[in-house]
């Protein structure tokens, strides 16, 4: 991982969505602390002196740092803040099983993709898995989308050779 202080930007959309709105405020808060102040790889401090360092109680502090766990910014385990770059470690075996599946051909092209069971299977949360799956997105594995099934994960149809 490499060591560099992340710039500040904008919040993403999903800090937006968080229903509790002193969660969500708390959320921001750290959102904006960990990418002005911590590098990649770096330990995020205990949830109290998070919490005495942005002016929320410890508990908010511990619910606002777990959405941003569960979207890709820290490691739950060590408290690890991730690079943009950078894989969850949770999202690796789950990441992998599907990609072999889809090579494999036991996840069929135009299938919505069972996330729901691969969420048991791994024990993550419906969105741990979508961020578990953004690599294979990225890779044109899979498509987010509005498919036959409702809205998804997709596989990807392969790329039709010319003749």
């Amino acid at each position: 991982m490499t060591a560099t202080v992340h710039t500040p930007d904008r919040c993403p959309p999903w800090l937006d969505a968080i229903e509790d709105p002193v969660t969500a405020q708390a959320a921001r808060a750290l959102h904006q602390h960990i990418r002005a102040r911590c590098p990649s790889g770096s330990r995020l401090p205990t949830d109290r002196t998070l919490a005495a360092q942005l002016g929320h109680s410890q508990h908010t502090i511990y619910r606002a740092r777990r959405h941003l766990e569960t979207h890709g910014l820290l490691s739950g385990r060590n408290r690890t803040v991730l690079g943009s770059g950078d894989t969850h470690p949770d999202d690796i075996a789950l990441s992998a099983c599907v990609r072999d599946r889809i090579r494999s051909g036991y996840y069929q092209p135009g299938h919505a993709l069972p996330t729901g069971t691969l969420g048991a299977d791994f024990a993550l949360t419906r969105a741990q898995v979508r961020r578990a799956c953004r690599p294979l997105i990225a890779a044109g594995l899979l498509h987010d989308q509005d498919g036959p099934h409702g809205p998804g994960l997709y596989v990807a149809h392969p790329l039709r050779q010319p003749c």
